[in-house]
C-alpha cells in the first residue's frame, strides 16, 4: 500500500519523466477537487495528501536504505502542484465563479512554474532537497509549490 501511495498509482515508476506525470497527476486532482467542491475541500485535500505522503515517505525511504530521495515517490510532486494551484482554487471561491475553465491558462501556467522551479530548485529549494528524511522529500516541492504560487499570484493581479 505504501508504494501504491508514494507513488500515486504508480506514477513514479514510469520510465520517463516521472516527476513530470506526477505534476500532471496533481494538476489533474486539483482541476477535479475545484469541480467537485471548493476552495476549502482543495486546501484540506492539499494538507492530508501532504501528511499521508510525509508519513508514506518516510516508511518508503526506511526501505531504500542508500536513496534519501528515490524518484519513484511522486506524492510530493502532487502536494507541490497542488499548492501551486491555490491562487486559482481561492480566486475561483472568492469570486464566485462557476466554471474552472475561464481559468485554464491560469492551471497551465501554475504547472509550468511549479515543474521549473522543481527542476531548477533555486534557493530555497535546493536546501530543502538535501533534507535526508521523509519531510525533505515533500518539502522541496512545498518551497517550489508556494514559490510558484506567490509568482502566479503575481502574474493574476498584472493580467487583471
Amino acid at each position: 500500500m505504501n508504494k501504491i501511495l508514494v507513488s500515486v498509482f504508480f506514477i513514479g515508476f514510469l520510465p520517463f519523466a516521472p516527476g513530470t506525470f506526477g505534476s500532471l497527476a496533481g494538476l489533474i486532482l486539483g482541476l477535479l477537487l475545484q469541480v467537485s467542491g471548493s476552495f476549502p475541500l482543495f486546501i484540506t485535500s492539499t494538507l492530508l495528501i501532504f501528511l499521508i505522503g510525509w508519513y508514506s515517505s518516510i516508511n518508503y525511504i526506511l526501505t531504500k536504505k542508500n536513496q534519501h530521495d528515490p524518484q519513484e515517490i511522486v506524492i510530493d510532486e502532487v502536494v507541490g502542484q497542488l499548492l501551486s494551484c491555490t491562487p486559482i482554487s481561492f480566486y475561483i471561491w472568492v469570486s464566485n465563479s462557476e466554471s474552472v475553465y475561464s481559468t485554464f491558462y491560469n492551471w497551465l501556467i501554475a504547472f509550468i512554474l511549479f515543474r521549473a522551479f522543481d527542476i531548477f530548485k533555486p534557493c530555497p529549494v535546493n536546501w530543502a532537497d538535501k533534507i535526508n528524511s521523509g519531510l525533505g522529500v515533500m518539502l522541496d516541492d512545498i518551497v517550489a509549490g508556494v514559490y510558484s504560487a506567490l509568482l502566479l499570484c503575481a502574474i493574476i493581479l498584472l493580467i487583471k
